[in-house]
């Protein structure tokens, strides 16, 4: 009993400890800014290179499940319930996605501000204005105009 219990813990944490390469990527953009002594500046996601894509699919904590398996061409994406997430697709297949929690405590807060609960851009398009909140607080607003998704 005590090994299943073990297993099922490791399982846990093992499944749960997934690479944040894009907010790592803000982060670290925001944190070269900071180092100039900027409080605004460009982020393009474009310039990600660790996994190939060619479209990005943002959904706020307001988009329901269903809402998300409609739009995404994947059957069944991963999902958690009141997470920002970014599904990233190469070719209609889902290559990458990222959830970024809302309600808890993080080293880093990003908020990304639309007129939209559900948007989509290009590789070529995924350009932020970003401003810096504080150390650890940064706001992204689209550049070039993304395709906001209806409801």
């Amino acid at each position: 009993m005590r090994n299943s219990v073990i297993i099922v813990v490791f399982l846990f944490l093992f499944t749960n400890c997934k690479n944040r390469i894009v907010e790592e990527y803000i982060y670290n953009e925001c944190k070269t800014l900071l180092n100039n002594k900027d409080t605004v500046g460009i982020i393009d996601l474009s310039s990600i290179k660790q996994f190939s894509w060619d479209t990005l699919y943002y959904f706020s904590i307001g988009s329901s499940y269903d809402e998300i398996l409609s739009t995404l061409p994947s059957r069944e994406p991963p999902y958690i319930e009141f997470d920002l997430k970014l599904y990233f697709y190469n070719k209609q297949n889902l290559v990458y996605y990222e959830f970024w929690p809302v309600f808890t405590k993080r080293k880093i807060k990003i908020g990304i501000v639309l007129d939209s609960t559900q948007f989509t851009t290009d590789r070529a398009n995924a350009k932020f204005k970003v401003s810096i909140i504080n150390n650890n607080t940064f706001f992204l607003y689209p550049l070039l105009n993304p395709v906001m998704l209806q409801k």
